[in-house]
């Protein structure tokens, strides 16, 4: 990786359990990544390595296709691992995916190993100001990522004292650095980011990160600039292809966000990629979307949330800002009613039947 970088691009989501062509993505991977442009992407899944699957009460396990990991070492991609399948197979089958990315010399961030912190964020190179460019990353427990476990490999939860302490550590090594939070959170389908998640990431713009940037909705999310920082709710999906999950019959999408570096701020630019299901191909479309599509008022924005969610009928709790006994009621009550439809088997019949 050259130490003085031009750009950097970031995009969503990136799955395959399957040895398909993969032209499209390898073409993507070629445009957008070089010596001096890192491309970063979150990697879904691990290894089901000896099946031990540890994780229980889950829908879906993601299991990577190996293949996958020999396209993406040819090129500069800096992956993160800081999502709810990277233990889907438990703790050795992530050490495992960890030795194959090791061995095929792919860089990669987001995780915790007992104590061990170093590798939740990376350190990318410098801009053009002699700032050090350092990518983190957490995810949120609510949505089935593991945070916070005492041994072993864990996320850091995406909340605010984490978040916090995480920027201090990486200031403390890194004193000019600029950080760029890569966080997996969120709903599921969702196009717009929870109020809750509006108010998070701007208060850790408040306090010194430089972009937020969120993968998990598997959508296009809405995007805004709080204080100068750009924040991304939701990337999307760069590629997914699964055997278990459709996202879609058709097309999925995504959005590219370059950052370019020879501003002292960041000034980023984005296109809206589009996955063909069927045939594995990626297209390139213009990104028509604005920074001033959230009300920057989020008072405003939490009454209206009920109102412009796209997903009516999705039973995810709406979770909002100063409302933390509501939010951890409401919460847990609906997530004992699903554990206790997968302990009954009956998860996928009550999904159908609410046309969810």
């Amino acid at each position: 990786m050259k130490d003085n970088l031009v750009n950097i691009n970031i995009v969503g989501d990136l799955f395959s359990d399957s040895n398909i062509d993969y032209t499209s993505i390898e073409n993507v991977f070629k445009t957008y990544s070089s010596r001096d442009i890192p491309l970063i992407l979150n990697l879904e899944g691990s290894i089901n390595f000896h099946s031990s699957i540890l994780q229980t009460n889950k829908a879906v396990y993601l299991s990577l296709d190996i293949s996958l990991l020999d396209i993406i070492s040819k090129y500069n991609i800096v992956v993160s691992l800081a999502n709810n399948h990277s233990l889907d197979f438990g703790n050795q089958s992530l050490k495992r995916l960890l030795g194959l990315l090791e061995e095929r010399s792919i860089d990669y961030f987001g995780l915790k190993e007992d104590s061990d912190i170093s590798k939740i964020y990376k350190f990318l190179g410098h801009d053009n100001y002699g700032n050090q460019i350092i990518i983190a990353g957490s995810g949120w427990s609510n949505e089935q990522v593991i945070t916070n476990r005492q041994k072993g490999f864990s996320c850091i939860e995406f909340d605010y004292e984490s978040s916090k302490n995480i920027l201090e550590h990486i200031r403390f090594h890194y004193p000019k650095s600029k950080v760029i939070m890569y966080a997996h959170f969120g709903y599921e389908y969702e196009f717009w980011p929870l109020p809750i998640h509006v108010e998070l990431s701007r208060k850790l713009i408040e306090i010194g990160y430089s972009a937020i940037i969120g993968s998990h909705s598997h959508t296009v999310q809405a995007f805004e600039k709080w204080q100068q920082s750009p924040i991304y709710y939701g990337l999307g999906n760069l590629f997914f292809n699964s055997k278990k999950i459709k996202h879609s019959d058709k097309f999925t999408y995504g959005r590219l966000v370059t950052f370019n570096l020879e501003r002292n701020i960041f000034d980023t630019e984005s296109i809206i990629t589009k996955q063909n299901i069927l045939n594995h191909s990626i297209e390139m479309l213009e990104d028509n979307a604005n920074f001033d599509c959230i009300n920057i008022n989020l008072s405003e924005y939490s009454k209206a949330y009920k109102y412009i969610r796209i997903r009516q009928r999705n039973p995810r709790p709406i979770l909002y800002p100063d409302k933390l006994i509501y939010n951890f009621l409401i919460y847990n009550i609906w997530k004992l009613i699903v554990q206790f439809l997968g302990l009954i088997n009956c998860r996928s019949f009550v999904k159908r039947l609410l046309s969810w």
